[in-house]
């Protein structure tokens, strides 16, 4: 094997030890409204449950009873939902008496582990529902409405699937009981009490049925999220382009701190190793690694899971205190992937977020959108379902980031929660790959934008970007995503790494300040051949009172004129309360709302255009506001893979490009070792830019280059490599000075490399290494 090759094999040594992170609905990963003042209307009961909405029939007396087949271990199973959100201190007096709440689901619903010697009808007056746990809601949604993936059926039709059992039980009693149901256990995740296993699939239905199986699913694979194709990570915002090297670019965020500011601490800091502090206390949290990972784990455990800002310095927080980690401990970018339900209004810690700016005008703030964006929203919203659905006050501010979720493949999770603000603001403001939930979508953003300083530092002589201007480049540099546009769904779009890193180093930025009345004016040239022009405009707010409605308070207002005196105002949507309204893409208007306006025009006339600031209203000024530009050519660009990628022969992957400017469809194809080309797909048309393509089964390690083709247009990757792993990797001996490793061999390869962790990455053992067999 070729030292090139080698990350083929340490791929499938860490593999073993890789864990599924599932994002569990609390105050961590997205919580829904928990109102207690819920009234007694079944409309108000709809269940948020991606697998369709469900409003429970009220309990009866046969609701109660429990059959022999529902039991095991003297305990039974059920959903319960409440007429309100019962109090911290009769949950543990309910588990203190043998009923304990485990988990929650938008409602007012609680899965509930309950012995039999429980007395459930002394509480039956505070009990609105209560049914068996069906596959509903114990498969996921791909399962439930797709049925098991191809990738996940092995030989002999066996099914490879994760099942999830109820926390307070025996792990071995559960275990003992799937070996007598003809189960195959593969591994086991205690810490999360899930179970990787083996069926024939067929059974599905009848493995799901198990009392003691809370939830289902297949194993990772593509397009499955985040699965052993972490690279995707990278590649759906294409911050691949500006972190693995390609083309001599290597931003990786060295140099700049970012914060995972939640509850509980990281026990587990191998992918951070060097550049990790802890700097609170509690128990660890799967869910707050899963969100450093996310924003920049460095692949040391697995290479394909190496993450955005792979070079930055990272902190663990909680309860932060803003003004002494700017100061110092030096943070720029924070992340906070939690909820506190489905709220909607300007409230002190919206407040409190745009006083911050004022005396800290370069740090960044990012917040999960929330994942129950099937629910009814805020306030003037509150009669509507899936729109206005943010979850907590403290995201209404006006000069932070929140964040929404996109499928690896770029599709639009319903389940991640909707704008518009309270006041009808665009929120979102981006979208980015989280499939597992807004949770992780955030720190992916706060890791891209550590990337992007690093870089704007490095073409700015050390200075600092202000956070708003960082805002205006990210934004403004998105691909377009849903409607034409920005929408309340989707933001200004998905992060393109590439294109901002061109505006950074190109330096289409401007800066300035306006006062009331007054008007600035700002020129850009604008090349031919030039197939859009994009201008943003952001300001860092004065902050507003307290349940402010609108929140704006300095209102600017931008316009861009062209060479013939062409005026064009800001995409701008319609917040009228009414689903058909909230849909409607934008329209070229005067925004008064927004302290974030955007004006793009497609084939603009080459030559100078006239960019305006006016400040319509400022009763606190001067207001400073800075703009991003860029000009968009026609262009194809293969994103993913680009260079020194390692496929494993067999497992699917998705392959991107980017393409603006002339319309038309698509030619994808693959050369391996140098040979001719292979065509993947041909007459493709996808507007999301991305196929799926699976790896071919051939002996040996080989290279493979992959190009896309649109019209005259072609763009080709690097040299990429593919091939079989080794399997039986293990640890043989280990003595005070000597390792021994052992693995079977690869067919074709010839050589083999190890790795060992250093300061703050894996690198190559070059001496006191042999080789046998």
């Amino acid at each position: 094997m070729t030292n090139k090759t080698h990350a083929l094999v340490s791929l499938k040594i860490t593999a073993l030890a890789a864990f599924i992170l599932v994002c569990f609905t609390n105050v961590f990963s997205q919580d829904g409204n928990t109102n207690s003042s819920m009234p007694n209307d079944s409309a108000n009961y709809s269940i948020g449950n991606t697998n369709g909405a469900y409003i429970p029939e009220i309990a009866t007396d046969k609701s109660y009873e429990v059959l022999p087949a529902e039991l095991f271990n003297n305990k039974y199973f059920r959903l319960i939902q409440f007429y309100q959100i019962p109090s911290d201190e009769n949950r543990q007096k309910w588990a203190n008496e043998g009923m304990v709440l485990t988990d929650y689901l938008p409602g007012n619903i609680y899965f509930a582990v309950i012995n039999t010697d429980f007395q459930i009808l002394q509480i039956r007056s505070e009990i609105r529902a209560i049914f068996p746990v069906d596959s509903r809601f114990k498969m996921e949604s791909s399962l439930y409405f797709s049925g098991i993936p191809d990738h996940a059926i092995k030989a002999g039709g066996k099914a490879e699937m994760v099942l999830s059992y109820y926390k307070t039980l025996d792990p071995e009693s559960v275990i003992q009981d799937l070996k007598n149901n003809g189960v195959e256990i593969k591994s086991h995740r205690e810490y999360s009490m899930q179970l990787e296993v083996s069926f024939d699939a067929t059974r599905l239905e009848e493995i799901v049925a198990l009392p003691y199986i809370q939830f289902m699913g297949a194993v990772p694979g593509n397009p499955v999220p985040e699965s052993d194709n972490l690279a995707y990570r990278n590649a759906a915002d294409r911050s691949n382009y500006i972190n693995t090297g390609y083309n001599g670019i290597n931003y990786n965020g060295a140099g700049v701190v970012i914060d995972i500011g939640e509850g509980g601490t990281i026990n587990n800091t191998l992918d951070f190793h060097g550049r990790f502090t802890e700097l609170t206390t509690g128990d660890p949290s799967d869910h707050k690694l899963g969100c450093t990972d996310n924003a920049g784990g460095a692949g040391n455990i697995d290479p394909q899971n190496r993450s955005h800002a792979w070079g930055a310095s990272i902190l663990s927080t909680d309860g932060e205190n803003y003004p002494n980690l700017i100061t110092n401990q030096n943070v720029r970018y924070f992340n906070h992937s939690y909820g506190f339900g489905i709220q909607g209004a300007y409230s002190s810690a919206a407040r409190d977020h745009d006083l911050r700016v004022a005396s800290y005008p370069n740090h960044v703030v990012s917040y999960s959108s929330g994942n129950v964006g099937d629910d009814p929203g805020y306030a003037p919203y509150d009669a509507l379902s899936g729109w206005a659905n943010i979850t907590g006050n403290v995201k209404h501010n006006k000069n932070q980031m929140v964040v929404a979720n996109l499928s690896p493949d770029d599709n639009i999770l319903s389940w991640g929660c909707k704008g518009p603000a309270y006041d009808g603001r665009i929120l979102p403001h981006i979208i980015v790959a989280g499939p597992e939930g807004t949770s992780y979508a955030s720190p992916k953003a706060v890791g891209l934008f550590a990337q992007l300083e690093q870089a704007y530092k490095a073409n700015n002589g050390g200075t600092e970007s202000p956070g708003s201007l960082m805002r205006a480049i990210v934004f403004n540099t998105a691909d377009d995503m849903g409607n034409a546009g920005p929408d309340f769904k989707t933001g200004y779009g998905r992060p393109n790494a590439r294109r901002a890193l061109q505006v950074i180093t190109n330096n289409q930025v401007l800066s300035g300040s306006a006062s009331q009345g007054n008007s600035n004016t700002h020129n850009i040239v604008v090349p031919s051949g030039t197939s859009q022009v994009r201008v943003m405009l952001v300001w860092p707010d004065v902050a507003a009172s307290v349940n402010a409605n609108p929140a704006i308070v300095n209102n600017l207002n931008l316009t861009a004129t062209s060479p013939s005196s062409t005026s064009y105002n800001p995409w701008v949507l319609d917040p009228t309360p009414n689903a058909t309204n909230l849909n409607t893409p934008a329209t070229r208007q005067v925004d008064n709302l927004n302290t974030i306006e955007q004006i793009t025009v497609d084939n603009p006339a080459a030559g100078t255009w006239a960019v305006q600031v006016n400040g319509a209203s400022i009763p606190f000024g001067p207001q400073q506001y800075f703009i991003s530009y860029e000009f968009i050519g026609d262009e194809l660009q293969m994103m993913y893979p680009l260079e020194n990628e390692r496929f494993i022969s067999g497992d699917n992957y998705l392959l991107k490009w980017d393409s603006y400017g002339s319309a038309g469809t698509f030619t994808l194809e693959y050369q391996i070792d140098g040979g001719s080309w292979t065509t993947i797909v041909s007459n493709y048309n996808s507007a999301s830019r991305v196929y799926s393509w699976t790896a071919p089964v051939i002996s040996g390690i080989h290279t493979i280059k992959f190009r896309v083709k649109r019209g005259s247009l072609t763009s080709e990757s690097g040299t990429n490599y593919f091939g079989k792993v080794a399997d039986n990797f293990r640890i043989a001996k280990v003595c005070s000075d000597t390792v021994t490793l052992k693995w079977s061999p690869v067919a074709g390869a010839t050589s083999y490399k190890i790795y060992k962790l250093g300061s703050m990455y894996m690198g190559e053992v070059v001496s006191n290494i042999t080789f046998n067999g």
